[in-house]
């Protein structure tokens, strides 16, 4: 993934020492009224019809697995992900074939899922199989992800050297790099970031879950840790993207997806050990992204990236995505007990939906829209790749988040 090499670095953003998420019962969880249409009336079949089409749409693009419409490695691997997704929200198994397909002619084509130095670009592959996997039962994806995570496991830091770079390094303002999982394997590149140890936190927890293998927890547990010390933000509850290991200086980023996959890691964490701190955690982020992002207005739509040139791909196209995954992911593992949180994320994630729908669809009606415009408080200016995959995984969480 090549999104942080672009941007210009201002300054990692300050944190604390062993922060720690504020406690579960000091969360607001109420909706802000000012958001745009956070309800629907639709029914799930009416749901999972809109879903549908726009995913037919991204698969009717063409193109490779690996680069479905044009997209990238990483994004693609979001497609397919999206589709599982689909299907386990909503019990259905329309994309069985095709996904299992796609990802397994992927890791037939690049073992491991590793197409480039990139850890970022292999985990998307990865945690795309292990969805295949919760979707659908098969246990061939389940082998897959596995044998990508020991590919990956190497680059998570234990010490102050080895992992195949050729530098040492120590602590950074006092704290621990332990548990961080290196950007890359290039044997100089000094990268770690949220976003690849949140992948590697939550394919571990993930794989846990499905086989007991205390190896995952351990490594889930240490990059949790390694988040918490080096990217929350005990001001804002979200989490920063990047540092270089040998300065320990970095960009003050603040990009949707990576608190989007500590939330979702940390709600699966939670599940899988019973314990409340990692699903406290969760929760802490997950509202202060709903609430307090920077990545919306006061009507609760998300405009990251909106301001982009529409007709030319970036990654960040896609970050949206991967947040609602997050979210989604978290509401599908709370108890209704937590009908805050439950009516938050459902309420969230139906802000979204409805804009999309009608603001920004090709024909601002539920029954037959099928592309959806970058800017999703519209208007619909044409439809690309990158534009339409940014909207799948608002759709399939869209279709769970309601009833009927």
């Amino acid at each position: 993934m090549l999104f942080s090499s672009f941007a210009v670095a201002l300054g990692l953003l300050s944190i604390t020492s062993n922060a720690t998420p504020t406690h579960k019962k000091r969360i607001d969880y109420g909706v802000p009224t000012s958001w745009r249409d956070f309800g629907t009336s639709l029914v799930k079949s009416q749901r999972n019809t809109i879903a549908l089409n726009a995913m037919n749409t991204m698969i009717g693009l063409g193109g490779t697995n690996q680069s479905v419409g044009g997209l990238g490695y990483w994004q693609s691997a979001n497609v397919w992900s999206a589709l599982a997704l689909k299907d386990l929200y909503a019990g259905t198994k329309d994309y069985e074939s095709i996904s299992l397909d796609a990802v397994r002619d992927t890791i037939k084509q690049f073992p491991y899922f590793r197409y480039d130095a990139y850890n970022d670009d292999t985990l998307w592959w990865a945690t795309a199989a292990v969805y295949q996997y919760k979707a659908y039962g098969n246990t061939d994806a389940l082998s897959w992800a596995e044998y990508s995570w020991a590919n990956v496991a190497p680059s998570q830091i234990t010490g102050t050297s080895g992992h195949g770079k050729s530098f040492t390094w120590g602590t950074c303002n006092g704290k621990s790099l332990n548990g961080a999982v290196f950007w890359t394997t290039s044997s100089n590149d000094a990268s770690t970031n949220a976003i690849t140890t949140g992948l590697f936190m939550t394919l571990s927890a993930w794989l846990y879950e499905a086989t007991g293998n205390k190896d995952y927890l351990n490594a889930a547990v240490a990059a949790y840790d390694a988040i918490n010390r080096l990217f929350y933000n005990t001001s804002t509850n979200l989490i920063n993207d990047s540092l270089d290991v040998t300065t320990c200086s970095g960009p003050d980023w603040v990009f949707t997806y990576n608190s989007g996959k500590f939330i979702e890691g940390t709600a699966v964490l939670g599940a899988v050990t019973g314990n409340s701190a990692y699903t406290n955690a969760a929760l802490t982020v997950a509202v202060a992204a709903m609430k307090n992002g920077p990545w919306q207005g006061s009507n609760g739509i998300i405009t990251e990236t909106s301001s982009s040139t529409h007709s030319k791909n970036n990654d960040a196209w896609g970050f949206k995505a991967v947040y609602i995954r997050g979210l989604a992911e978290l509401y599908r593992r709370q108890s209704a007990s937590n009908s805050g949180l439950l009516t938050l994320v459902h309420s969230y994630i139906d802000t979204q939906a409805n804009a999309l729908i009608d603001l920004a669809s090709d024909t601002l009606t539920w029954s037959n829209a099928t592309s959806y415009a970058a800017d999703w408080e519209g208007p619909y200016d044409g439809m690309y790749a990158w534009t339409q995959l940014a909207v799948l995984d608002t759709f399939g969480a869209f279709v769970m988040v309601n009833s009927p």
